[in-house]
């Protein structure tokens, strides 16, 4: 084949697309290059391979005619000074530095005991790595710590921490955080062991808030009514118009028999009168686990809307108490476990 017709026939087709492979592979490390640097250094590399490539253009656009050859050497001169450039620039800025990177780790102590967080109010230092170690010490219970990206559960995880049966420590990492506050709790027991993290800009170490009473549950009075607190003993049920409940209680009973952490109440089901107080006898036979009943209009932990109607105390076995649980109207409610809310759960109906 000619020269000329070679020229005229096969530059026309293969100088297109050599000319895409080019763009794609200088694209391609380009941008490897471009992220390998600090905002500053890529910055720079990308001004300096933007001005080699119109100084390249305005010579070309000089030229009369532009042979293959002198178009590859103008591509291979840009990508050789675009390698230059940036292998420079790393050299002497050196890559991206990562937040937080090169400090120190922060550690935040927290304990389960009594299926709460001794320390619910933890303040820590902006940008750096936090290390929680994490100490179980309800025996035969499970805790973790699960912290969102935001004040509240709504916010999506950022820390899903192993869940652990204590009595036990672990140890979790949490990347560094910006300022705000972190929401945390215990995915096992999410309505009473809760907690905030605030990341303060001010802050230089840890520190810790006013901490939850051992035994006092994260809930607003109004969550208990008629039962009692696991620190204080029974409260009367709220009157109505002045005057107590009409009618004899009826006694209802709930066992936790021995191995119940598996098995579960066993009593699956009961019923009641509407509108009678009712006095549940709780008999915990499972030696040396804390078990309690608390009655709610629906599960938690699958009902966002469900309210807590009775909350009552927390009994390591062997042992027997009651409860005085308040009237309660016509409908279907449910029961559980606190310290066991996934296991150990039953359904209430009332007529």
């Amino acid at each position: 084949m000619k020269k000329d017709t070679r020229e005229s026939l096969l530059l026309p087709i293969l100088m297109p697309i050599g000319i895409l492979l080019a763009i794609l592979v200088v694209a391609v490390g380009f941008s490897r290059i471009l992220l390998s640097l600090t905002a500053a250094g890529a910055t720079a590399v990308a001004l300096l391979a933007a001005l080699t490539i119109m100084v390249f253009a305005s010579v070309a656009v000089t030229r009369t005619r532009l042979k293959g050859g002198a178009v590859l050497a103008m591509v291979a001169a840009v990508v050789g000074l675009t390698l230059f450039f940036g292998g420079a620039v790393l050299s002497v800025a050196g890559g991206p530095v990562e937040k937080g990177a090169g400090a120190e780790a922060v550690v935040v102590h927290i304990t389960a005991k009594d299926v709460l967080f001794a320390e619910t109010a933890i303040t820590v230092p902006v940008g750096v790595p936090i290390v929680i170690e994490f100490d179980n010490q309800d025996a035969g219970v499970q805790h973790n710590v699960e912290v969102f990206d935001g004040p509240d559960a709504k916010a999506p995880v950022l820390m899903d921490g192993e869940v652990t049966t204590g009595s036990l420590k672990i140890t979790y990492e949490v990347a560094p955080l910006d300022a705000g506050s972190y929401y945390f709790i215990c995915k096992i027991h999410p309505t009473t062991m809760t907690g905030t993290i605030t990341a303060d800009p001010n802050a230089t170490a840890v520190t810790y808030g006013e901490a939850q009473a051992p035994g006092t549950p994260s809930m607003s009075p109004s969550m208990v009514m008629g039962g009692s607190s696991p620190t204080a003993g029974p409260s009367e049920a709220p009157p109505t118009g002045g005057e107590e409940p009409a009618g004899k209680p009826v006694t209802l009973s709930i066992t936790a028999p021995a191995g119940s952490v598996g098995t579960g109440f066993a009593e699956k089901t009961l019923k009641a009168p509407a509108g009678t107080p009712i006095k549940l006898v709780f008999d915990n036979q499972d030696t040396g686990v804390p078990h309690n009943v608390e009655i709610w209009t629906a599960d938690p932990l699958k009902d966002s809307g469900a309210t807590s109607l009775f909350v009552g105390d927390q009994t390591t076995g062997p042992a027997e108490i009651t409860y005085d649980v308040p009237p309660l109207e016509p409908g279907t409610y449910f029961y559980r476990c606190v310290v066991h809310p996934t296991t150990m759960t039953g359904t209430l109906t009332v007529k």
